[in-house]
C-alpha cells in the first residue's frame, strides 16, 4: 500500500500483529530483500518493511535525500499505523537511518538492529566516490550501481541465479531516485558519538565474508554499546537476508523474543 508523508508516496508492506518492526532497506535495492524476514518474523510481530523514497514502488521527489529526512518518513509511516514504539532494524544505508531515527525520535524506539552496516561518516574520498556515483546514474541508468555494488555484496560462493536476482532488482530502481540517495548517504555525518546513549537492545549482524561491513569493525562497535549482542553469519556477506534468510530470520527473531518478549511460533 501507500503512505502519504508531507505529499510523497512511499510504498509500505505490512504483515503480521503484535510488537511493532521496522525494517529498513539498503542501497540500491528495495524492500523486498526482506522477503523471507517479513514472512518468518509476521508469525510473531507486525512488520513493516517501506520503500525509501526514491527506491522500488516509493515515490522520487528531487534531493538529496538526508539520513534525517528519511528517519522522518519512518516516523511519518510509523503515525499512519497508529504505532507509537517499534523496533528498528536497518541494513546497510538502512542502518544510517536507524541511527538517525534514534537521535531523533530515541523515545519511539524499543530496541535497535544495525545489519551490516556502521556508525561512522563516509571519508573524504568514499563520499567524493558516492557523488560520481549519482552523476553517472543520472547520465547512464542503474548500470554503473550494478558494476559498483554487486561484486561487493554477495560472498564469493554465491549462486548465478542470486547474482542475477540481486543485479535485477538493482537495476529496476529508479536512476534521479538512487542518485537522491546516494547524494545523501555522502553527507550524511558520524554517528559515533550516538554510541554511548544506545541505551536500548542492540542486534549487531555481520557477515563473516562482508568486506563493505567487516567484522572487525562490528566487533569494536558491539564492545562500545552495552547490552548489545553481535551475531556473525558464516557464508554470508553484505546481504545475509538473500544468502541465508532462514539463519537471519532465526537470528532477528531470537533477539525480539529476547528484548521486548516477542513470542517465537511453535516450529
Amino acid at each position: 500500500m501507500k503512505v502519504a508523508i508531507d505529499g510523497v508516496q512511499l510504498f509500505v508492506a505490512r504483515a503480521g500483529n503484535g510488537s511493532a518492526v521496522v525494517l529498513l532497506h539498503g542501497f540500491p535495492l528495495s524492500h523486498v530483500i526482506w522477503k523471507a524476514q517479513i514472512e518468518q518474523l509476521a508469525t510473531a510481530s507486525h512488520v513493516v518493511a517501506s520503500d525509501l523514497r526514491g527506491m522500488g514502488d516509493s515515490d522520487a521527489p528531487p534531493g538529496p535525500y538526508l539520513m534525517e529526512n528519511l528517519a522522518s518518513d519512518v516516523a511519518g509511516i510509523l503515525d499512519a499505523f497508529g504505532i507509537a514504539r517499534a523496533t528498528i532494524i536497518g541494513h546497510s544505508m538502512g542502518g544510517y537511518i536507524a541511527l538517525a531515527f534514534f537521535r531523533m525520535f530515541k523515545e519511539r524506539v524499543v530496541s535497535l538492529g544495525l545489519l551490516c552496516s556502521r556508525v561512522e561518516a563516509d571519508t573524504p574520498e568514499a563520499a567524493e566516490a558516492r557523488l560520481r556515483l549519482a552523476d553517472r546514474v543520472e547520465r547512464e541508468g542503474m548500470q554503473p550501481a550494478v558494476d559498483a555494488y554487486l561484486p561487493r555484496l554477495l560472498a564469493p560462493g554465491a549462486s548465478e541465479q542470486l547474482s542475477n536476482e540481486v543485479a535485477d532488482l538493482i537495476r529496476v530502481q529508479k536512476p534521479n531516485g538512487a542518485a537522491a540517495l546516494v547524494r545523501g548517504a555522502a553527507l550524511r555525518g558520524s554517528s559515533d558519538d550516538l554510541v554511548e546513549d544506545l541505551d536500548v537492545p542492540v542486534l549487531i549482524v555481520c557477515g563473516a565474508e562482508d568486506t563493505i561491513s567487516p567484522l572487525e569493525m562490528n566487533r569494536a562497535l558491539a564492545a562500545r554499546i552495552r547490552n548489545s549482542e553481535l551475531r556473525v553469519i558464516e557464508r554470508s556477506a553484505h546481504l545475509p537476508m538473500l544468502e541465508t534468510p532462514e539463519t537471519l530470520s532465526e537470528t532477528i527473531q531470537g533477539f525480539l523474543a529476547a528484548s521486548q518478549g516477542v513470542r517465537r511460533a511453535a516450529p
